[in-house]
């Protein structure tokens, strides 16, 4: 079987850590198939670990450049995971019979109903032989039509587990009784104002250190705020590509989402703390309801009140019985049904099923 992904870029955000981790594992096992991937000229690449992968590389210089090397490649199934460019499978779909799989469903936020980008999402769904979303949150929260919508969970691959460690991790984590951590794209879409506000709120407490792993636009905002509020319990990492060793250290971690921008899909981030089994606290919305028993795997929290963070965190922090009773159960839980072999296997049903 010939699959071939449409993506915008490897770069290095939740959804293209997803699909390169599907590339990867389909890739691996050439007996079931060969696997091409699509991107645009000159991609932003961060993911660079996923062109080490067995599978062939294609540019497109231009917006039909796009059908002509599908045309090349005769693909059994197309995988999209570009929303714009997906019109032009679409085209590509009016003359051939190659099967088209919709896969940019990967957060939970609905669009207004005539807003262009509900418009190009219905319109794939009309073309598409399949749908697939990473949450049930997300599938429903689109519109997906249910006779053609597929949840499929991301996988976490234990290899991963498998990683030195940095030096400067290892040092804060000797220098500090406690860690907590955020590890997320630093843009409006999470709330990282609420997770520095609580990490001002618990200064009193010296033996709590809070790091934030990640980039994005509102880094300098987030560095001067913290500045301006002379707040000196916050470590910036920056962009990590061992964000597992992040999680390794920290008792606690935490994703605030802003409810009234974002509702995530499953998170790569919450599925990798809990693989490490470090327990989670979160926002609720979205598909993170369906990844964290609340009490069991983690917290969920109603909203991101410094309050309301704040009595979650001492929570944890505080009991260590409840830390390791989260932490085995975490562990359990990814292991059994949210593994990188179960996703795999559960995209190549769905591949052979269209």
């Amino acid at each position: 079987m010939k699959i071939l992904f449409l993506l915008d870029s490897l770069g290095g955000g939740g959804f293209e850590r997803r699909m390169t981790q599907l590339i990867m594992g389909l890739s691996e096992d050439s007996d079931y198939a060969e696997v091409y991937v699509l991107l645009p000229q000159n991609p932003r690449i961060i993911r660079k670990d996923a062109l080490e992968y067995h599978c062939t590389y294609l540019y497109y210089t231009s917006s039909f450049d796009i059908i002509k090397k599908i045309k090349g490649v005769r693909p059994d199934v197309i995988h999209s995971c570009s929303p714009v460019k997906s019109l032009f499978i679409n085209i590509y779909k009016l003359f051939y019979k190659t099967k088209y799989v919709t896969g940019f469903v990967a957060d939970a936020n609905r669009p207004p109903l005539l807003s262009k980008k509900n418009v190009g999402f219905l319109f794939s769904y009309v073309f598409s032989d399949a749908i697939v979303g990473n949450s049930k949150a997300g599938i429903e929260a689109y519109r997906c039509p249910s006779k053609k919508s597929h949840v499929i969970y991301n996988g976490f691959d234990p290899k991963r587990l498998e990683i030195d460690m940095a030096e400067d991790l290892d040092k804060i984590r000797k220098s500090n009784k406690v860690v907590v951590s955020m590890v997320a794209a630093l843009r409006d879409d999470k709330d990282y104002k609420a997770y520095i506000d609580t990490a001002k709120a618990m200064g009193d407490n010296k033996d709590v250190v809070f790091l934030i792993a990640g980039l994005g636009p509102n880094e300098e905002a987030m560095k001067d705020y913290c500045k301006k509020s002379a707040i000196d319990n916050i470590i910036f990492l920056g962009y990590r590509m061992d964000v597992i060793n992040v999680f390794k250290i920290s008792d606690v971690s935490v994703l605030l989402s802003n409810q009234a921008r974002h509702k995530e899909g499953v998170s790569n981030s919450i599925m990798e703390s809990m693989a490490v089994g470090t327990p989670v606290i979160a926002t609720t919305g979205g598909g993170t309801n369906e990844i964290i028993r609340n009490g069991i795997d983690g917290i969920i929290i109603e909203n991101n009140r410094i309050e309301t963070v704040r009595t979650a965190l001492t929570k944890l922090i505080s009991d260590a019985i409840l830390r390791n009773s989260m932490s085995q159960s975490s562990i359990k839980r990814i292991k059994d049904e949210f593994s990188l072999i179960t996703m795999v296997n559960n995209y190549k049903k769905l591949y052979n099923t269209i």
